[in-house]
């Protein structure tokens, strides 16, 4: 057989005689590993330790999305100093929905003032709105 023009004779092709004994990482079953390398006892444990891996790793993903928009979302820690809130902000005060601040806006429950294409709710007219709720 020849290799690239080469006669073969001269490349002696060299196996490995080597036995490690060795845990998979996934099952943590003792082996008899052929290679340094290798980290599993067989092609399923190195498919289902990927798979986990994988599944961890889009959890993680989506946690930290989720803490990040809970984060972006909070309300300033007093709104009620503020002298205007915005449709989120009043809604969240309030604890209903933007969708609902905007009805009671649209159905002049709730006064507010428009700068542009910008809404917001005065302070006062939000503590008149809750104080005659109440009554």
């Amino acid at each position: 057989m020849e290799f690239h023009g080469v006669n073969q004779n001269k490349y002696i092709r060299m196996s490995s005689n080597m036995r490690i004994e060795k845990t998979c990482e996934y099952c943590n079953q003792l082996y008899i590993a052929k290679m340094t390398t290798t980290r599993y006892c067989s092609h399923d444990c190195n498919r289902k330790h990927y798979k986990q891996l994988q599944r961890e790793k889009k959890v993680q993903h989506v946690t930290n999305k989720r803490i990040q928009s809970i984060q972006s979302d909070s309300i300033p820690s007093s709104p009620i100093e503020k002298p205007f809130l915005s449709m989120k902000e009043t809604g969240k005060l309030i604890g209903v929905h933007e969708r609902t601040v905007i009805k009671l806006i649209k159905d002049k429950k709730l006064p507010c003032c428009r700068i542009g294409r910008r809404v917001i709710i005065s302070n006062e007219s939000l503590k008149s709105f809750i104080e005659s709720k109440k009554a």
